[in-house]
């Protein structure tokens, strides 16, 4: 009997603990998936942040160099 009961007992300690669990990992994914997507829409912006000076330097030195 003792030994029904403990096995009962585990298994739905593991339940309880794997749901837990469960909840945690889907709070870290959705709070992550929400950190991507705001990186994606800003990544075209903070690309033309970057490019734009080091375009208007290869223009410039182009322009000194005479290459055009």
């Amino acid at each position: 009997m003792e030994a029904l009961l403990g096995t009962v007992v585990a298994i739905a300690m593991s339940f309880g603990y794997t749901e837990m669990k469960m909840r945690k990992h889907q709070k870290e994914y959705t709070s992550l998936v929400e950190r991507v997507d705001v990186m994606e829409q800003n990544l075209g912006r903070n690309m033309l942040t970057a490019m734009v000076p080091m375009s208007r330097a290869i223009k410039e030195l182009q322009e000194t160099v005479g290459g055009r």
